[in-house]
């Protein structure tokens, strides 16, 4: 049986940047066991920080890849795919901060919505 516990030893784990899988396994608790009793048991706040510190750990690392094809340790072709891998990760586990921005503007200025008003019948029609 999945307690707080074992919930919270799962996210330790995450925060130290293992992945939720691979915690959960370490664990031995189904990730779809650990997803749906760690809202009930007061975590959620403890996974989210988890989640940042995920992102923030692709982007320690992203910024390492970019220094190593820049001294020319790292081959460039292999790099950019690192890159984007962990942009697109960074993007998943904190999308507010590293997600894509939608500017839904024309030329930089706010679309105007329109109503349209359909003539209604009159007494007698």
């Amino acid at each position: 049986m999945a307690d707080l516990a074992t919930i919270k030893r799962i996210i330790v784990r995450i925060e130290k940047g293992e992945s939720e899988r691979s915690a959960c396994e370490s664990e031995k608790m189904a990730r779809t066991t650990f997803r749906s009793m760690m809202p009930r048991e007061l975590a959620a706040d403890h996974y989210a920080k988890a989640l940042a510190s995920l992102a923030e750990a692709q982007v320690t690392q992203l910024e390492a890849t970019i220094q190593d094809m820049r001294d020319g340790t790292l081959d460039h072709q292999i790099g950019r795919i690192e890159v984007d891998a962990r942009k697109w990760l960074a993007s998943k586990f904190l999308p507010k901060r590293y997600g894509e921005k939608i500017d839904h503007t024309t030329g930089g200025e706010k679309m105007e919505v329109g109503i349209l008003m359909y003539p209604t019948k009159k007494d007698g029609e």
